[in-house]
């Protein structure tokens, strides 16, 4: 971590800036904060015979009136982070605000001489800054920190700060296009920082100093320390440094007497240290490097703080070697978003998925797909996880007059991104395009066109690739790409040093296991090309179960069953050296529809972090040595005519199993997971599963369709192969032509739509349907009975650049071409509804004939998405 001082204060409103006073006794330090909120830097107190000096100020500004440039009156007080779209990127209006919001804050300043700047954690996506009304400076791109200089444009007193933030698209910014919501806003942390006179340069967005620690041939290392200094006059300083070992022993220190120039000065130091304990994710141990900078009298100036980590990596395609050590990546791609914050989500919630993935037992994480907040980093290097980091370049590379803004714009983008993270241990790829052919693989373009977007996408990869070897030599550059040949066509594939497929046989395209097959042909055309699996996954919802998974259900059944094909074929390909499942978590993509609108739904975990049974089932098999059970959660009612139920457990050990209190045996896992049937009692079960003294249970209640006492419900979803828990947590039957509960006229057919249905939240009720039904008559005991249908119509799908190859499954539904159904003796009005459109129809009717009777007038039909059926007496 960067300790741009000691000690830092928030203030709301108004935001004064003083300098805090470090190595007093704190109770000294609290007097004097409330006595000398305005204290100068040129006031030095030695009280108590104690040294104090004055370091660099680090204030957070936090608190800001923000607007939308379009509507200045609308202005409200915002916390950051903060984004604007939490709400409309989520909502059923189709797009979500793209365009310039408006920050402003004040501050008080009460001397002049210190150099100032304002440091931008993330800003998304070009940022203006002004100072009292004057542009002080700018910013281009979305994820990379940033810094502005303000020192000339302060005044003693009040000073206003605006900042304009656009998130609007533009061509010479990327991301140009992306499956996931791009959020505006100052979405992370604003500091405004006071400097010395002499100080520790920043370039890029971070201090200007490179540490490489490398293991020695035996048992010592080489640590080398590349700094740049800033003086503002010719004149020498004293450089103290301190390394100390992860249990604060100190294993180097000295103080040293070095001459500036005015301006910038470089100065190189390297260090043996006779032993160094060597950093992997196994035993990630890290060393703290401290440096001071002092003037030629011993007055404090600056001061830097990292953690670095000895180790030496490679790829080959026998696999990754880390410290001489081969070990298989495993591990997933993470999105920076949460529910409820977009991504304006404070770091600490940020770090518990760090947290999270390490304890699935992965080792391996792509920061997909553009760099994250530097806490992220850090926390990696101490928990043990290999991170690839890229920059946005997505999809596509604009040509003609916006390609070399563009390109200059992207070339920047990485000189930061790797300024910033490169003196961390944790990072090994270094990344800088996704998929970037796929757009022209899906657009329609002239042969010219497509000719120019292959040669200007190849000389940006180029450009890319030389400054990314040069900036970080000892790194692996990374890309990553989609199963088409127009890489290899062109040679892009063959830049850098580590290849990243991101494959979805098994969802878009082909079957589970077409994935060996290919891999092993790409190998066999590259045979020295290491390869990474970057992206492979399939949608799932928690909601959404089935005993017969298939492609395109979005059941955590298929999910599973994906998952550990992929697995199974990897582990078997040594040239594959790693595999990152997409996604950690679900994600924020605005214009996606599938069951969860609005929401890229394959991650290992919900948006809201709830982890999925596929998750545990990772931890089991990647964590052998520690005993892990977890019962299969899927649905809270066994809907069934029969009391036999499949159980599923989650483990790494033999199980032992309780029915309601009873030992139904000891069971062997076979690759992570134990199945075995049960006979459920009517009414509430309690299944038990223990490895010795871990123990976990789950509540089933056996309930058997019908209708046979007040209250009974009979809930049915039309043209659905799956079960479907609502939020009050009733389960929906999936219903086709051939069941046990109605009989239907012969030509009705069945479909399905992947779109956002407006006006509800349970989509999968209205993404499914049974069309051209003429009558539909339900056998019941005679009673009263409340009916409900749910209604809406279809049209179909529109395609989607990321599903390349995917079979078209959205089909056309008109709802009715009739004006009315008859319910038994109720008539219902139809109406005309727009299409997507979630509508309910309620009445009530008597039975009298021992049924229920849907029907229409001769020569008409209509469709139905579920039906419930309620006994009210």
């Amino acid at each position: 971590m960067l300790f741009r001082q000691s000690c830092s204060s928030d203030f709301s409103g108004d935001q004064e800036i003083f300098l805090s006073y470090c190595f007093y006794p704190i109770l000294l330090f609290l007097f004097l904060a409330t006595q000398y909120s305005a204290m100068k830097p040129a006031i030095l107190l030695c009280l108590l015979g104690l040294v104090c000096h004055p370091v660099k100020a680090q204030i957070h500004l936090d608190n800001w009136m923000f607007y939308k440039a379009s509507d200045s009156l609308s202005v409200s007080e915002v916390t950051l982070p903060h984004t604007w779209n939490i709400e409309d990127a989520f909502d059923d209006v189709p797009g979500y605000f793209r365009g310039q919001g408006v920050y402003e804050t004040t501050i008080n300043i009460h001397e002049l001489a210190a150099h100032r700047y304002l440091h931008f954690k993330g800003a998304n996506q070009l940022t203006r800054v002004y100072i009292n009304d004057s542009l002080a400076g700018q910013h281009r791109g979305g994820y990379t920190a940033f810094d502005i200089p303000i020192s000339e444009f302060l005044r003693e007193g009040k000073n206003q700060i605006k900042v304009l933030v656009d998130n609007s698209h533009m061509e010479s910014i990327p991301p140009l296009d992306a499956d996931f919501t791009f959020y505006g806003g100052l979405y992370r942390k604003v500091y405004l920082m006071e400097e010395n006179e002499i100080s520790f340069n920043r370039n890029y967005g971070a201090d200007d100093i490179l540490l490489k620690a490398s293991p020695g041939n035996e048992q010592g290392g080489i640590l080398n320390l590349d700094m740049r200094i800033r003086s503002q006059e010719d004149t020498e300083v004293i450089l103290i440094r301190k390394i100390t070992d992860q249990e604060g022993l100190r294993v180097d220190s000295d103080s040293l007497k070095l001459p500036v120039k005015a301006g910038i000065t470089a100065k190189n130091l390297s260090l043996k240290l006779p032993e160094v304990h060597v950093w992997s994710p196994s035993d990630p141990y890290l060393y703290n490097v401290e440096l001071k900078l002092l003037d030629k009298n011993g007055t404090f100036m600056d001061r830097f703080e990292h953690k670095v980590g000895f180790r030496t990596v490679a790829a080959t395609t026998e696999g990754f070697i880390i410290n001489q050590d081969t070990l298989k990546l495993i591990g997933v791609n993470r999105h920076q978003d949460l529910e409820g914050f977009g991504n304006a989500v404070p770091v600490e919630e940020q770090l518990k998925d760090l947290m999270m993935i390490k304890e699935m037992g992965g080792n391996f994480l792509r920061l997909a797909h553009y760099p994250q907040h530097q806490e992220i980093y850090e926390m990696a290097d101490s928990l043990g996880l290999v991170l690839w980091s890229e920059i946005p370049v997505v999809n596509k590379v604009p040509t003609g007059a916006e390609y070399r803004p563009y390109a200059e714009t992207v070339l920047q983008m990485q000189k930061e991104h790797i300024a910033q993270s490169i003196n961390h241990p944790s990072l090994v790829f270094i990344g800088y395009m996704n998929e970037i052919y796929l757009r022209m693989v899906f657009d329609k373009h002239s042969p010219e066109q497509e000719t120019e977007i292959k040669n200007k996408t190849l000389e940006l990869a180029r450009e890319l690739e030389n400054l990314t070897r040069t900036m970080a030599p000892d790194h692996l550059t990374a890309m990553a790409i989609h199963g088409h040949q127009v890489y290899n066509e062109t040679g892009i594939s063959s830049l850098p040093m580590v290849l990243g497929w991101n494959l979805y046989y098994g969802w878009y395209v082909g079957a589970i296991e077409d994935l060996g097959p290919f891999l092993d042909e790409e190998f066999a055309k590259y045979p020295d090309r290491p390869l990474i699996l970057s992206e492979y996954g399939v949608g799932s919802d928690s909601r959404l179960h089935t005993e017969y998974p298939e492609k395109y259900d979005f059941t955590e059944e298929y999910q599973l069953k994906y998952h550990q094909g992929y697995v199974e074929q990897v582990k078997e390909r040594p040239y594959v050296i790693g595999m990152a499942a997409w996604n950690f978590s679900d994600f924020g993509s605005e214009f996606r529809g599938d069951t969860k609108p609005h929401i890229n739904q394959k991650g290992l975990v919900s948006y809201d972090r709830s982890p999925k049974n596929t998750y545990w089932w990772y931890k089991a098999i990647l964590r052998e040595e520690k005993p892990l059970v977890h019962i299969w959660k899927d649905l809270p009612i066994h809907v069934g005519s029969t009391p036999d139920r499949s159980i599923k457990v989650i483990t790494n050990r033999p199980v032992r199993l309780d029915l309601n209190g009873e030992n139904i045996g000891v069971f062997e896992p076979h690759n992570g997971m134990i199945q075995t049937q049960v006979t459920l009692q009517p009414g509430s079960n309690k299944i038990k599963a223990y490895i010795n003294k871990i123990v976990d249970s789950v509540q089933l209640y056996w309930q058997t369709p019908g209708l046979n006492k007040k209250g009974g419900k009979l809930e049915l979803n039309f043209g659905a192969s799956t079960y479907f828990t609502d939020r009050e947590r009733s389960v929906w039957i999936p219903i086709n032509k051939e069941n046990e509960f109605f009989k239907v006229n012969e030509d009705v057919r069945n479909f399905r739509t992947s779109s956002n249905i407006r006006g509800t939240d349970e989509d999968p009720l209205y993404q499914t349907a049974m069309g051209h039904l003429s009558h539909l008559m339900i056998p019941l005991e005679n009673g009263t009975y409340k009916v409900d249908l749910y209604l809406a119509s279809f049209q179909k799908n529109k395609s989607i650049a990321y599903e390349l190859g995917k079979e078209e499954t959205g089909s056309v539904l008109k709802a009715t071409h009739a004006s009315q159904v008859r319910i038994n003796n109720a008539v219902l009005d139809l109406g005309n509804t727009p299409p997507l459109q979630a509508r309910r129809l309620t009445t009530e009717v008597e039975v009298s004939d021992g049924n229920i009777v849907i029907s229409t007038d001769k020569g008409e039909y209509f469709g139905l998405n579920a039906l419930r059926i309620s006994r009210v007496k």
